[in-house]
């Protein structure tokens, strides 16, 4: 089946037009003629089936970088790292990721490209699965940062499509388009969350099993980029952004209307989601520490544990973007942004009291705060600037991941000046803080966006 040419459908509708405008409907029917109908089902299944593989790339891509997280402690004590090594190690996932994304992203709208996102992915599984041969800490950052790269440049371009063909499916199959491209959005970051289970219990599972290893997560290279090949082929020519507008947020200054209001906006959705992002990596560090209070005497029952926490948290972005594509329609973001995160974050300050059962539920439910209204906030991006959805999807996700790199620094800092307490409130008060960040949303503007 080839998934990646939509020009036999495009050829079809006009054979279709020509036919029909010179012969009846019986006559046209005969001959062989593409109808309306047939042609409008066949797209949209062409247009699912796409859809689809790249919801499952996602999936298998955040399986990678959730080695580095899930083994945090067992590679402090295997390479014998200081805890300022380590927090390094935490820091650099969201500075290389950030950091990759804005050249690309521009690179892909600016010649209306895919290929960084299979790219990535082939490059995510290669590095991050090679991390059990390090030997030295310049050896685990060298892999890493070409690793963590790829994972990165996969995102914003992968998103782009997927919101592009949510819309488009949302049109085909006349849905409810305010909630198409939202929905589609939420489903595309929940399967990456997938990812975000399997990948600490596969790791951690590799760890502890004496019969396989660390050096033995390199068996999950091939599957890596085996599917990056399926899914070069599947959104090859699929188009991720609207080509009927400017392509830049720069270069579109005289011909978008509001665009200073649009531009603000925007700036105002960086700065909420990098206190999201700030607060997910920062939890996640302090997971760690706090399973080293824990099991003291172990440090395979912390790494265990740690690993434990983090599935619960990605359980919980996952069915906290799933709930939120579900319920919260576009031109509803602002309301949303500011109720779930003041909700979530008095959660915070009970994490350095809970026991393990509790700091799942509590690691589960605080993602509604930190991550469950990302999809959202890009979808919104999208649909503000459309000629520039690969930008706009670096800025809200590459950008504030690099932020928040300082979590695991300032988390350290926090436990060593004052305490597990402390650093745990400040990462909740931030969370409030994208909560009152989200007023400054203008509420007309993103109504006023959407049906787009």
């Amino acid at each position: 089946m080839r998934l990646s040419n939509p020009n036999p459908v495009a050829e079809a509708v006009a054979v279709e037009v020509d036919a029909v405008s010179a012969v009846d409907e019986r006559d046209a029917s005969l001959n062989g003629v593409v109808t309306p109908v047939e042609t409008s089902a066949g797209t949209a299944r062409l247009t699912r089936i796409r859809y689809w593989i790249l919801v499952s790339s996602h999936a298998i891509t955040d399986i990678y970088p959730a080695f580095i997280f899930s083994l945090m402690v067992a590679l402090e004590a295997r390479l014998d790292l200081t805890k300022a090594q380590t927090a390094f190690v935490i820091a650099i996932n969201p500075i290389v990721s950030g950091l990759a994304q804005p050249f690309f992203s521009w690179f892909a709208d600016r010649f209306n490209t895919r290929i960084f996102g299979p790219l990535g992915l082939a490059m995510g599984a290669l590095c991050l699965g090679l991390i059990g041969h390090a030997r030295t800490f310049d050896q685990l950052i060298a892999l890493q940062v070409i690793g963590i790269a790829g994972i990165g440049v996969y995102h914003p371009i992968a998103s782009a499509v997927a919101g592009r063909l949510s819309h488009e499916r949302g049109k085909l199959m006349e849905g409810n388009l305010r909630r198409a491209r939202g929905q589609g959005l939420s489903i595309f970051f929940a399967a990456g969350m997938i990812g975000g289970v399997l990948g600490p219990r596969v790791a951690t599972f590799v760890n502890e099993a004496s019969w396989l290893g660390l050096e033995r997560l390199d068996l999950l290279i091939l599957p890596g980029v085996l599917f990056a090949v399926v899914l070069w082929l599947a959104i090859r020519r699929t188009p991720h952004k609207d080509e009927s507008v400017p392509q830049t947020i720069s270069s579109s200054a005289d011909r978008v209307p509001e665009l200073g209001r649009k531009r603000f906006t925007i700036g105002v959705l960086f700065f909420v989601n990098s206190c999201r992002f700030l607060v997910n990596i920062g939890v996640i560090y302090l997971f760690g520490r706090w399973a080293e209070t824990i099991h003291p005497q172990s440090v395979q029952q912390a790494t265990t544990l740690h690993g434990y926490i983090l599935s619960a948290s990605a359980v919980g972005m996952g069915v906290s973007a799933l709930v939120v594509g579900r319920y919260v329609h576009a031109g509803q973001e602002r309301g949303a942004m500011i109720l779930v995160s003041l909700l979530t974050a008095p959660l915070i300050f009970l994490m350095p009291f809970a026991g393990p059962i509790s700091m799942a539920l509590l690691g589960f439910l605080i993602a509604f705060g930190y991550f469950g209204l990302v999809p959202a906030s890009i979808s919104l991006a999208h649909r503000l600037l459309p000629g520039a959805t690969s930008a706009t999807a670096s800025l809200l996700l590459g950008c504030g991941w690099a932020v928040s790199a300082s979590a695991p620094f300032i988390g350290e800092a926090l436990i060593e000046r004052f305490g597990l307490f402390e650093a745990f409130a400040v990462f909740g008060i931030l969370l409030a803080l994208a909560g009152v960040l989200s007023f400054f949303l203008p509420a007309d503007l993103i109504k006023s966006t959407a049906d787009d």
